[in-house]
């Protein structure tokens, strides 16, 4: 007991240090959103279904199509969010297990959907297409576990996959829907990749060592590996272009729930925002210029905290939406919606979604 206590002494005692190294957030006191109106958006499942298992929601702004995994119906749910409300469409059946990651390439037309034996799902999106809305390509990335967290380089047209658990990352080429390479030895607890289009590598975090990974698409190598030092231990990964800066989803409940923001140009944390905390993905959203971050507030509470993404960065507020085990956020820009997952024991499984607090 003794070696436990001391150890976490010796963790807080880091992270008090860090915290008077690192400027935090603005004193500016969060909006209170506890009024904002929470829709539910209900997905149909039978009752004789598999538990509902859901982690990943991506979106596609353009068609106005959201996706993500469903591990009760066995598949990718599609939505229709052209409207202010989703209205759920149909659900594209995968094989291989419960879907992990989703991300979508827009401009090949796909949806890709990391399953848990490790193969990659490849959705054709194309409307025109004979194949619309089927799984047309299934390649395994040869791993033993699950294919994970991903994100699509909309230049170079590849998909970068986490395979968490088995320490390496497979690329997929959108054109020809291949793996065309394996980059390996990485460590434990892979998470968010995400391109940069200010200068055109893709980042991903890693939760398992506290790191930032880089890699340069061009030739699909790993280029650095950066210890983030801050407590941290990032999940989630949200870029933004305009300040080349990003919010860090902390995992970590070790010492302090917050998130930290990251300077490419700088290459290290500039800033850390106590608030929420220990939870999954985050986004940026270039339109409103904010950032998302579904996080823990009280307990194992979940919230939808919501940053300003101009430097410095600050916490705007948060609102109460859906519960922990998701942890995933996407924003309608059409409808100005928030989308999170929904998995309260009094509601039907789902989705919560509200309007962007004003």
């Amino acid at each position: 007991m003794r070696i436990s206590i001391r150890s976490r002494e010796v963790r807080l005692f880091a992270a008090a240090t860090f915290l008077t190294l690192i400027p935090a957030a603005p004193t500016i006191a969060a909006a209170d959103w506890s009024d904002i109106p929470v829709t539910h958006v209900e997905i149909p499942i039978p009752e004789d279904a598999p538990a509902y298992r859901s982690n990943i929601i991506d979106l596609d702004q353009t068609a106005h199509r959201l996706y993500t995994g469903d591990g009760a119906l066995g598949g990718i749910d599609v939505f229709d969010i052209s409207g202010p409300i989703a209205n759920y469409m149909t659900t594209v059946p995968v094989s291989g297990g419960a879907a992990n990651g989703v991300s979508v390439g827009a401009n090949v037309h796909r949806v890709y959907a990391g399953l848990n034996d490790s193969s990659v799902a490849i959705i054709d999106t194309d409307p025109s297409s004979s194949t619309y809305n089927t799984v047309v390509a299934n390649p395994n990335t040869g791993g033993e576990k699950r294919a994970d967290e991903m994100d699509y380089d909309p230049v170079d047209r590849k998909l970068y996959v986490a395979n968490s658990d088995d320490g390496f990352v497979s690329v997929i080429d959108g054109r020809t829907d291949q793996i065309i390479k394996k980059i390996g030895d990485l460590g434990p607890g892979l998470e968010q990749p995400r391109y940069n289009p200010i200068d055109g590598m893709m980042y991903m975090t890693g939760t398992g060592l506290n790191v930032l990974y880089k890699f340069d698409p061009k030739n699909d190598t790993l280029v650095k590996t950066y210890d983030v030092v801050d407590p941290c231990n990032p999940n989630g990964l949200a870029i933004n272009p305009k300040t080349n800066q990003a919010l860090l989803g902390c995992s970590s409940r070790a010492a302090y729930r917050h998130v930290a923001v990251w300077d490419f140009a700088a290459e290290k944390v500039v800033q850390i925002i106590l608030g929420p905390g220990a939870g999954n993905t985050s986004i940026y959203d270039p339109q409103v210029d904010l950032y998302f971050f579904v996080g823990r507030t009280n307990g194992d509470d979940q919230g939808t905290a919501i940053y300003s993404g101009a430097a410095p960065v600050r916490l705007l507020g948060t609102v109460n939406a859906g519960k922990a085990g998701g942890g995933s956020v996407v924003f309608d820009e059409t409808n100005g919606i928030v989308y999170v997952h929904d998995i309260r024991s009094d509601q039907p499984l789902g989705l919560a979604s509200f309007p962007l607090p004003q």
